[in-house]
């Protein structure tokens, strides 16, 4: 197994990972119903963070297959605190036959070192409410809660 920086060539592997990822956990559902073309939506957003400095995708590769990817990026934070950017986690994701094996922490331990190497201190992400696992996955990883997103359709 190898981690190594994504390229074009990635963006539709990664998506699938993102259409299993989301089809999960209500992801699609209620307040964030998916539009149409939200495959072709997913491509452009990987593509960009891979063409971007202030942005790294990453995939997991085992005999010439992704097993797993992180996608993550440098996002400005609100004046008022104490740190004014931070490394956001866009998406991450390890196929469910390799989970268990450490891969989903050396993606994280990459995304740290690409934050750090940035001078960046806040490494953050969302976790959806009806995803225990991944809010236990990132509690493993040193993540805290902080913040509840709450919402409503008018």
């Amino acid at each position: 197994m190898e981690i190594r920086k994504a390229n074009e060539k990635d963006v539709l592997g990664i998506v699938e990972q993102v259409k299993e990822l989301t089809s999960h956990f209500g992801y699609g559902e209620w307040i964030f119903k998916y539009k149409d073309n939200v495959e072709l939506i997913w491509q452009d957003f990987i593509l960009s963070k891979i063409q971007s400095d202030k942005s790294e995708v990453l995939v997991a590769i085992d005999d010439h297959q992704i097993i797993g990817h992180i996608a993550f990026g440098i996002e400005n934070l609100w004046e008022v605190y104490k740190y004014d950017k931070e490394v956001c986690l866009y998406t991450f994701f390890v196929d469910d036959k390799f989970r268990k094996h450490g891969i989903g922490k050396k993606l994280i331990q990459n995304a740290e070192n690409w934050a750090k190497e940035k001078g960046i201190l806040v490494f953050s992400t969302w976790v959806s409410t009806d995803n225990p696992n991944a809010f236990e996955r990132y509690t493993h990883y040193g993540f805290k809660e902080h913040h509840r997103k709450m919402s409503k359709i008018l």
